[in-house]
């Protein structure tokens, strides 16, 4: 929906999308639920086998998997995106500044995206992980 905009906008796409669209609590509340009915098919299952599910090889693959997940989540929500909403505050405030930028700024903003960088491909590789494990557990 929010494409038709951009070109009259001139290429305004990504604000659109994450502030008033709101991408990023829609991204948290779909993790968020990911995880909690991944945690609970498996509290279930593992109630199902009295316990036995933890101690097989499908079990601890599924384990492993959803700690993955688990650990992605937390780094890119706890590490990430406040990294992200900080260079956005400071983009702001650049542009609502007058005169030259301040190059204490930039270098905050720089420090600031390898963070988020650095997080967000640890995150990506912590859930590739994650499905490879969760794929591979029927199999073990």
């Amino acid at each position: 929906p929010a494409q038709p905009d951009m070109v009259r906008e001139g290429g305004q796409l990504l604000p659109k999308v994450v502030v008033v669209q709101r991408l990023g609590a829609w991204l948290a509340s779909a993790a968020g639920l990911t995880i909690l009915s991944g945690i609970g098919m498996y509290w279930r299952y593992s109630a199902m086998t009295s316990g036995a599910l933890g101690a097989s090889r499908q079990g601890m693959a599924l384990g492993a998997g959803g700690g993955a997940a688990i650990v992605a989540a937390v780094l890119w929500f706890g590490v990430g995106k406040r990294a992200m909403q900080r260079i956005g505050a400071l983009g702001a405030q650049l542009a609502g500044a007058a005169g030259p930028p301040d190059p204490a700024i930039g270098a905050e903003m720089t420090r600031l995206q390898r963070r988020a960088n650095l997080a967000g491909g640890a995150a990506a590789t912590l859930l590739v992980i994650a499905t490879l494990a969760m794929a591979v557990a029927r199999y073990l």
